[in-house]
């Protein structure tokens, strides 16, 4: 299993980045458009791969308030 497949964007996580300014309107769309999770994900992960670090914390605080801990924890583990 690989993070995309993990990832849950389509919980309001999508709206919590967006409202923290990690995610652009337009960005937002070009991910919800993407109708197989999979995808959406990882069209996501290569939107804030080109973020900053202090978005890279945003996405950390996003996922923790959004009930993904889990992810949360994975990605700080890894070196986040």
């Amino acid at each position: 299993m690989t993070l995309g497949d993990n990832l849950d964007s389509e919980s309001g996580l999508l709206s919590l980045l967006f409202s923290k300014g990690v995610i652009d309107m337009r960005e937002k769309q070009i991910i919800q458009a993407e109708k197989i999770d999979h995808v959406r994900n990882e069209k996501l992960l290569d939107q804030l791969l080109k973020k900053s670090e202090e978005d890279f914390s945003r996405f950390v605080d996003a996922l923790k308030e959004n009930n993904q801990e889990h992810i949360a924890r994975i990605l700080l583990k890894d070196g986040g």
